[in-house]
C-alpha cells in the first residue's frame, strides 16, 4: 500500500493539491509505521511547498521533535516559525532550545516573545520549563548553588503561573513533583508538606482531578 501511495504522489507532482496529497500521504505512512518513507517523501515535496506557510517543514519538525530528534525539529520548526511567526510554532522552537540546553537563546526568545507586556500563563510556564532544565543541568555539572538558583526560580514561576490561572493542572503536578525529588534526597519533612499542600490546594481548585487525588494518595 505505501508503495502505490508513493506511485500516486510521484505521479501527480504537477496537481494543485501536490502539497495537501504530499502531508496526507505522510501522515498515512506515519500511522503505518514507516517514518522514514514519511520523512522521504516530505523532504523530495520541500522545494514545491508554499514559501510563506511552509507546512513541509512544519510537519517535519513535528516529526523530528515527536521522535526525539531535537536537532532536526529545531532546523524545521525554526523555519516554519520564521515563515509562518506562529506563536505555537515559537512555543515549540523554545521548548526545543530547552532540551538541547541552549538556554541563552532560549532565555532570549521567551523575552522577545513576552515583549513589554506582564507574562502570560504560557510565558511563565515556558520560564519554569527553562528553569527546570537549567537545574538538572548544573546538577549534573555538579554546580550545586546554581542548581538551588535554578530550582528556586522553576517553584517561582510555577507559583507565578498558578496565581493567574488557578484552573490549570501542569502548576501543581510541577510543583509536587519538584518538592518530591529534593525530598527524595534530602529526607527533609518540610518538603513533603509542602507537596502536601500543594495538592490539597490543587484538589481544592481541580476537585475533579484523579492526578491531584492520586498524587495525594502517593
Amino acid at each position: 500500500v505505501a508503495r502505490i501511495v508513493g506511485d500516486y504522489i510521484n505521479a501527480n507532482v504537477d496537481d494543485p493539491n501536490y502539497v495537501p496529497n504530499v502531508l496526507a500521504a505522510a501522515n498515512f505512512l506515519l500511522q503505518s509505521d514507516r517514518g522514514r518513507e514519511a520523512v522521504a517523501m516530505l523532504k523530495e515535496a520541500l522545494p514545491r511547498q508554499d514559501a510563506e506557510t511552509r507546512p513541509i517543514d512544519i510537519a517535519l519538525g513535528q516529526i523530528y521533535e515527536a521522535v526525539g530528534d531535537d536537532r532536526e525539529a529545531l532546523r524545521y520548526l525554526q523555519v516554519g516559525y520564521e515563515a509562518t511567526g506562529s506563536v505555537a510554532l515559537q512555543r515549540k522552537v523554545i521548548g526545543v532550545l530547552v532540551r538541547l540546553n541552549r538556554f541563552e537563546q532560549a532565555q532570549a526568545a521567551i523575552e522577545e516573545m513576552i515583549g513589554s507586556d506582564p507574562p502570560v500563563y504560557e510565558h511563565l510556564i515556558l520560564l519554569a520549563d527553562l528553569s527546570k532544565q537549567q537545574a538538572a543541568m548544573a546538577g549534573s555539572q555538579g554546580d550545586g548553588a546554581s542548581q538551588i538558583q535554578a530550582i528556586g526560580a522553576h517553584r517561582k514561576w510555577l507559583e507565578q503561573a498558578n496565581q493567574l490561572d488557578a484552573s490549570k493542572l501542569q502548576p501543581y503536578l510541577d510543583l509536587v513533583d519538584s518538592f518530591l525529588v529534593e525530598y527524595a534526597t534530602s529526607r527533609e519533612g518540610q518538603l513533603l508538606s509542602q507537596a502536601r499542600f500543594i495538592v490539597e490546594k490543587g484538589i481544592e481548585s481541580l476537585p475533579d482531578s484523579d492526578t491531584l487525588v492520586v498524587k495525594r494518595v502517593d
